[in-house]
């Protein structure tokens, strides 16, 4: 019996050891997640073996798991191809990220639990990272448009085209509130992109177009006097992002005679991050700090602003005290839950 405990001390030990040699770190690029929203995991591997190592000759040598609150595995919808063979020197750190949504099911709403594990074949050892958690919320619809998805020109145009739905979901968690753009199909329900747009204010009122190509403009308050405008194609690429200011007047969507969609009013202001790039930009984003993140203590003036607008953040402000304190008992649920897991 002191013989079999003894092999196993020293098989702990051992384990232990190889465990220093080897890092993986596994972090998200945010925490809280629109339904069908990329997840983005990138894994940090770092080698104190103090021998070179080689990775990735197997498409599978990178995996992940997740698991939903209740404890149970998520159900797997595919693999996540992560071969691209490298080695890794002794006292080196290499780092890989890959949006893991498409391989697991989790559009529902609810808090999920990611591990990654990386395999070692010239080991034959199996090493796992930490575990991350994140929450998967659902929005509020702010508005909805239908639209045909434009055939290529050698395409035959007598054929009933692709039906897709643009849907502006407007996102509120604790403080921060953002805007997105969900793309889906009619008919499957299928989501092709969920794009953030940009960090709102609570007297946001979000307009919306569809031009004569299918696209969506998008024009929104971020600030107490300024806006961006987005547009995006049916397949969710963005094709534009400006900023304006509320100078002199204010910025609005304006639908042409032939369709097209511009904004007129208020004055442009280049940005860093404005797409496509300005040649000039004139100032940093210190407003959007990266598009879609949220505007937390944004100062709104209330003296420029007409009556009709003053009404509505005034009810914005009392709905969203509300539904602030309806987040709040949900994230002490959420932190005594996940205490208790």
């Amino acid at each position: 019996m002191r013989i079999i405990l003894f092999l196993f001390a020293v098989c702990v030990i051992g384990a232990q050891s190889v465990w220093g040699q080897l890092t993986i770190r596994l972090s998200l690029d945010q925490n809280v997640y629109l339904s069908g929203e990329a997840v983005v995991a990138r894994v940090e591997i770092s080698n104190l073996s103090g021998q070179t190592i080689s990775l990735g000759s197997s498409p599978d040598w990178l995996r992940f798991s997740v698991e939903s609150h209740d404890g149970t595995f998520v159900n797997r919808l595919g693999d996540i191809d992560m071969s691209g063979a490298f080695d890794l020197a002794s006292s080196v750190s290499a780092s890989r990220s890959v949006n893991i949504l498409p391989a697991f099911d989790m559009l529902r709403s609810g808090r999920y639990k990611v591990t990654a594990t990386a395999k070692v074949e010239d080991w034959g050892q199996f090493f796992n990272s930490n575990s991350v958690t994140l929450d998967v919320i659902r929005g509020v619809e702010v508005v909805r448009f239908d639209v045909g998805v434009p055939k290529l020109d050698d395409d035959s145009q007598k054929e009933m085209p692709e039906v897709r739905r643009y849907s502006l979901i407007r996102v509120a968690y604790l403080d921060k509130m953002r805007l997105y753009v969900r793309i889906t199909d009619t008919a499957s329900n299928t989501i092709y992109k969920v794009i953030p747009i940009c960090g709102m204010v609570a007297f946001s009122d979000p307009k919306a177009m569809i031009d004569s190509k299918s696209c969506l403009h998008v024009l929104n308050q971020i600030h107490a006097r300024r806006f961006i405008y987005f547009v995006t194609d049916t397949s969710g690429n963005m094709l534009k992002r400006e900023f304006y200011d509320y100078i002199g007047s204010k910025p609005v969507l304006f639908q042409n005679t032939d369709s097209s969609v511009n904004v007129r009013g208020g004055v442009r202001m280049r940005t860093s991050v404005d797409f496509p790039p300005s040649p000039t930009p004139e100032l940093p984003p210190s407003i959007v700090t990266q598009p879609g993140d949220s505007i937390t203590n944004a100062v709104p003036d209330l003296k420029n602003m007409t009556k009709e607008e003053q009404k509505r953040y005034k009810e914005e402000q009392k709905r969203l005290k509300e539904e602030k304190k309806r987040l709040e008992r949900e994230e002490k649920a959420r932190k005594k839950a996940a205490k208790d897991w």
